[in-house]
Order: structure tokens, then sequence, then C-alpha cells
């Protein structure tokens, strides 16, 4: 691929394919301005090349596409919730200093900073009505932000939403155990090994949640640490084996604990 950029310099760019895209990657002191890119093909030793797609080039902050907004998990006014970006819209996350999301209802706006890792965990202010609600995002880079993205259309719940686990992932290489839909009855694991949990969890962080173990009258209760998209906890060296009942809760009591499944543990 050529490009060619706004103070006219050339780049020989290599590009991925699949069956109907072209992936490259703009090197990173590119110009910001009109650029033109230009596919070139060798035929019989001689290059030719396609006429030129025009495109701009920004490093300036961009809004989120709807569906990022749109793919929230929904819950409770007061409660928190996560965008659902794209690749486009994560890279957009990952260089963005600040994110902003806007909740319009009738009569109100409020407006909230995402928080997180990448820039994606959004807490659905209180004084919200539970019902429909329309979501913007911008993003901001140092003092300079994008425009307001256009509207999605998202709800509100009435009622809290409690902690969901769809995956979990145990051991040094993240072996996938157990997945909700269709998935295995019980998840196996071995004491001492890190359990990663992975769904919605509409809390600020993991550190408001209760992750636990039960079997019988016995409980063990788990630490769980913020990770990537899930949470982590580790199980105890010295569990017992056998099964246990995996229980996760918000600590703030907002909805009841709520059994995940069981986790099948064996010895180290």
């Amino acid at each position: 691929m050529q490009l060619t950029d706004a103070r006219g310099t050339h780049w020989r760019i290599p590009i991925g394919l699949d069956r109907l895209d072209v992936f490259l990657t703009l090197p990173d002191d590119v110009a910001d301005g009109p650029a033109s890119i230009r596919l070139e093909r060798i035929v019989e030793g001689a290059a030719t090349l396609s006429a030129p797609l025009p495109f701009v080039v920004t490093s300036a902050p961009l809004p989120l596409g709807q569906e990022s907004a749109e793919g929230m998990a929904p819950v409770a006014p007061g409660q928190w919730t996560d965008l659902v970006p794209d690749d486009v819209d994560a890279f957009e996350l990952d260089r963005a200093d600040l994110v902003e999301v806007e909740f319009r209802q009738t009569g109100m706006t409020q407006i909230t900073k995402a928080s997180g890792r990448n820039n994606a965990h959004v807490r659905v202010p209180g004084r919200l009505r539970a019902g429909p609600v329309s979501v913007r995002t911008r993003t901001w880079i140092e003092r300079t932000a994008s425009e307001w993205s256009a509207p999605a259309a998202w709800t509100i719940l009435a009622h809290a939403a409690p902690p969901a686990v769809t995956s979990i992932e145990a051991g040094p290489y993240r072996s996938l155990v157990w997945w909700s839909e269709s998935g295995p009855a019980v998840a196996r694991a071995r004491a001492g090994e890190t359990l990663v949990l992975i769904g919605d969890f509409p809390v600020a962080n993991a550190a408001a949640l209760r992750v636990f173990l039960r079997r019988g009258q016995h409980t063990v209760k788990l630490q769980p640490t913020d990770f990537e998209k899930g949470v982590r906890v580790a199980l105890p060296l010295d569990l017992t084996p056998g099964d246990w009942q995996l229980i996760v809760a918000p600590r703030d009591g907002t909805t009841p604990p709520r059994e995940i499944t069981m986790i099948r543990v064996a010895k180290v």
C-alpha cells in the first residue's frame, strides 16, 4: 500500500488481507490533514497502482460509535456498567485521557466520567429514572474534546441488576473451565490456582464485591481484585478437595448473593 500524507510524504506500508477487507496501520508520524492511499499490485514483474482513495488523518480525539453505548449491560440508577467498544473505539479509549458519558432524559441531563483501566467503566447517575434514556459519549486528549457521538438508545432498569458471571478461566494459562451458555455443569480447578471471572459486575470495582465458596456449613472467603475485563480470585492452597458452590454478591447488599456454579476442586 502506498500512502501520501498532507506534507506530500510518501510511505510504503505492509497490509493485511482477508476475503473482504484490507488492513493497514498508519505510521506514528504521518501528518494530520488530507491523505490518500493506493493499492500496488505486481503483475508479471510490473507494478500497477489503483486510483487514489482520499481520506483525512487526524490526531485529535474522536467520539465513540453508538454501538459502544448501546451494548452496555442494563443496570439501575446508581449502578455501574461498561461501554462495549469495537476495535476502532477500543483504540480511541486507549488513547483518551478522559471519556465523558452523557445521559439525557426528559427535563434532565447528567454527565459522568468513565473510569477503569480502559476508560470503559461507567456509573449511571443516581438521579436518573428507570426507563428509556439517550446516551452520548465524547473523548478528551489533554485539553481538546471530540464532538459528542450520535445518541444511542438505552434503558435503565427499575431494580438493581445482580453480578453476572458468563465464563471462568483457571490456572496460569487461563484455560476456559466454565461458561454460562450450554457450558459444563461444574468448573474444574486445583487448590492454589487463580480464577478469572468474566461477566458484568455493576459495582465500582472488585473491592465492592463479595466472592466466596460454600460447602455445607463451611464458607471460604476469597479476595477479589480487578483484572482486565473481569475479577480475579485465588483459591487457597489448603482448600479441601471436592465440590464448592461459587457465590458472588455486591458488598453493599443491593442484590442478594448469587450462586454462579459449582467449582470441583482437586488437590495440587
